[in-house]
């Protein structure tokens, strides 16, 4: 267990509904958190590897085609396809980078500060 006033007050932290504040809105509002409990916040970014996402894609599509055509569409699949692949899924997910964050609950909170 961490202590709040042990944190840093841009911190972000986390409730039991997901809700998130940071540190300084927890110590601005005491009355309101008082006998809730809060998690420091583990922040999750979202990744999408390219060659698990082609190879998933080409197995979907498989059913529909003839025996081994997998086999044969992942032979010709190159490096640099790879490449160019994963450099336009980072550039997706770095424009909405705002709304490719999830948090986490992570270590309890003690309010161990007195409003």
């Amino acid at each position: 267990m961490v202590k709040l006033s042990e944190l840093k007050d841009d911190m972000k932290v986390i409730n039991e509904n997901l809700s998130i504040y940071t540190v300084k809105d927890v110590k601005n509002d005491l009355l309101y958190f008082e006998g809730n409990i809060i998690y420091t916040a583990k922040e999750y970014q979202a990744s999408i590897d390219a060659r698990s996402m082609l190879e998933s894609a080409i197995e979907s599509e498989y059913d529909n085609m003839y025996e081994d055509w997998n086999e044969h569409i992942l032979d010709d699949v190159i490096e640099d396809d790879i490449v160019e692949l994963q450099t336009i899924l980072d550039a997706i997910l770095s424009r909405s980078k705002d709304q490719n964050i999830a948090y986490y609950q992570d270590e309890e909170i003690e309010i161990d500060i007195s409003h």
